[in-house]
C-alpha cells in the first residue's frame, strides 16, 4: 500500500503527511474490503444501512455463491424471507453491481413477475455502477457507454445486465447469474391454475 501512497502524492503533487497517510490507507484498505465482502460495498452506498444478523448471513452465503458462480461450479441459492425484510436490497440491487464488480464478464439476467419492478432492479443496480465511487473499489468495471437501456446494458468487460418480467423475452440469452425476485404478484395470482 505504500507505493500506492506514494503514487496518490505523485498525481496529485502533494507532500503525504503522517494523518494523510494513514487516511489513505484507511481508504485503500476499506476499497480492498468492499471488493471482497458484500456487506461493507453495500454500507459504502448506504451508510445508513442498518444489518441484522439474517442481512450479514444472505451477504455470506452471496459471497460463496459469486465464487461458486466463478469457480463455473454451477451453484443454486434460493432466499424466502416475509415481505420487507430487506431481501431484494441485498440480492437485487447490491449484489448484482458487486458480483460484476468483481467479474465484469459475467452476465446476469433479473426477472420479476412484472417487467416494471425487474427495471426498477436494474435501475438501482446500473445507478451504482455509475457512482463515482463505484470505480474507486472496482476501477475495471464500467457501463459500456453504447448500452445503457434499463433493460439491457453492458458493461465495459464484456458482461451484461437483462432485466425482464415472467413472462418476458428471454429466449437466446445466456447467463452467469439468474435472480429471480418475487415471481408471483400476489395470492390470487398463485393461486391461478395458469
Amino acid at each position: 500500500m505504500t507505493s500506492d501512497i506514494g503514487d496518490f502524492a505523485e498525481a496529485t503533487g502533494n507532500t503525504v503527511t503522517r494523518a494523510t497517510q494513514e487516511m489513505i490507507q484507511q481508504e485503500l484498505a476499506a476499497r480492498v474490503l468492499c471488493r471482497r465482502r458484500l456487506l461493507p460495498f453495500i454500507m459504502r452506498f448506504n451508510p445508513q444501512y442498518d444489518p441484522g444478523w439474517v442481512h450479514k448471513d444472505i451477504c455470506a452465503r452471496l459471497e460463496r455463491f459469486s465464487d461458486a458462480v466463478a469457480a463455473k461450479e454451477s451453484p443454486r441459492l434460493m432466499i424466502f424471507m416475509p415481505p420487507r425484510s430487506g431481501k431484494s436490497e441485498i440480492v437485487s440491487r447490491n449484489f448484482p453491481a458487486w458480483h460484476l464488480g468483481r467479474f465484469p464478464h459475467h452476465e446476469f439476467i433479473a426477472t420479476s413477475y412484472s417487467s416494471s419492478l425487474a427495471l426498477k432492479f436494474s435501475k438501482k443496480v446500473r445507478g451504482l455502477l455509475r457512482e463515482p465511487g463505484y470505480l474507486e473499489v472496482f476501477p475495471q468495471t464500467g457501463l459500456d457507454p453504447n448500452t445503457q437501456a434499463a433493460e439491457a446494458w453492458a458493461t465495459t468487460g464484456g458482461g451484461a445486465y437483462m432485466a425482464a418480467g415472467v413472462s418476458g423475452p428471454l429466449t437466446g440469452n445466456g447467463m452467469h447469474v439468474g435472480v429471480i425476485d418475487d415471481p408471483v404478484k400476489n395470492r390470487e395470482e398463485a393461486d391461478s391454475e395458469t
